[in-house]
């Protein structure tokens, strides 16, 4: 059985690849003076926790990798 996965995945892997690059990018270039990286950081960790719920949600149901 095929599963169909939600096109918002495909968009967040897209997404990763380019805060990836970002940051490899900001850890290079930054120079500190003016920069508070808190909010986003409070986010992405809050994303983060989202995802994990909905991982261990399906794996509750049986899902497996």
């Amino acid at each position: 059985m095929t599963v169909k996965k939600p096109k918002e995945i495909a968009e967040m892997k897209r997404t990763h690849f380019r805060m990836a690059t970002v940051l490899n990018e900001l850890d290079i270039l930054e120079d500190g003076v003016d920069c508070d990286y808190s909010e986003v950081s409070t986010d992405y960790r809050w994303i983060v926790q989202q995802l994990e719920h909905r991982r261990e949600t399906l794996q509750k149901r049986g899902r497996c990798l």
